[in-house]
């Protein structure tokens, strides 16, 4: 059972990790380069805020997303 928990606690932090990574490159690209791709990330650490425009759709997680999901909850 702990050889189990281990393993999963590795692989969640190198997927973690691996994420975090995409992230940080894709935010860092000069924006020529981010016009002309299919998949743009905007990230910012303070006020928290990230964004993935996927073609016709666009994902925001910022620091009132879970503001936003608890009113949604409760009404």
């Amino acid at each position: 059972m702990f050889k189990k928990i281990k393993y999963f606690t590795v692989s969640l932090f190198c997927v973690s990790v691996i994420f975090y990574g995409f992230i940080k490159i894709s935010n860092e690209l000069p924006d020529f380069i981010k016009d002309r791709s299919n998949i743009k990330i905007t990230y910012n650490k303070n006020p928290f805020d990230l964004k993935f425009d996927i073609g016709n759709y666009i994902i925001y997680i910022n620091k009132e997303v879970f503001y936003n999901i608890k009113n949604k909850i409760t009404n």
